[in-house]
């Protein structure tokens, strides 16, 4: 190649590189920042947690119509009373109304008892639920937690991959003595 052709080839990696680039909202975000004080990248962040937040909760809640749909159709009279309760039904007859239910109607009340149950907080779908809302609410602290933490989470991983192998090596280190503790066993 002669002297043109790389820097030909250099300005179209650079083009390349720049298209990439300026689509990405983070560097957008980062950009405005500089502009901005970093106000840009936090709001984006507590955006972007507050919507995980969000799902996450509209897929507790969903979880939990279903688990309840499924006892109701099953006849579980504990989980019929706790809906019957939390839609302010008559405790005396919600078991024979919603076990007279057709389908469809059972499949009504369970709708409105997801926007009123209470979602569990300490469940992987509630922590990871929490976790976001607490981003949401701190991204500044998320931010300035999330560098460390992820270093110490790397840490942990080699080191846990580190003492993996040291065991895989001492448990294969043992299955040479046995094999050799049985060779001197039928040579004797």
């Amino acid at each position: 190649m002669n002297k043109a052709q790389i820097i030909d080839a250099i300005m179209s990696k650079a083009v390349l590189a720049e298209n990439a680039v300026k689509d990405n909202r983070y560097v957008q975000a980062m950009g405005q920042d500089m502009q901005g004080f970093g106000t840009n990248i936090k709001n984006l962040i507590a955006n972007e947690a507050e919507g995980r937040g969000l799902a996450t909760l509209a897929k507790q809640r969903s979880n939990e119509g279903a688990s309840a749909l499924r006892a109701i159709n099953e006849g579980n009279a504990d989980v019929m009373k706790v809906v019957g309760e939390s839609l302010g039904m008559n405790p005396n007859t919600v078991e024979s109304v919603l076990g007279g239910m057709n389908q469809q109607g059972r499949a009504d009340v369970i709708q409105k008892y997801q926007d009123v149950v209470k979602v569990k907080d300490n469940t992987p779908l509630g922590l990871y639920r929490r976790g976001n809302e607490w981003i949401a609410d701190n991204p500044g602290k998320a931010i300035a937690t999330g560098v460390p933490a992820a270093g110490a989470g790397g840490l942990a991983l080699i080191t846990a991959s580190g003492q993996a192998l040291a065991d895989l090596g001492n448990f294969l280190a043992g299955g040479q003595q046995s094999q050799d503790t049985r060779d001197n066993v039928l040579r004797s």
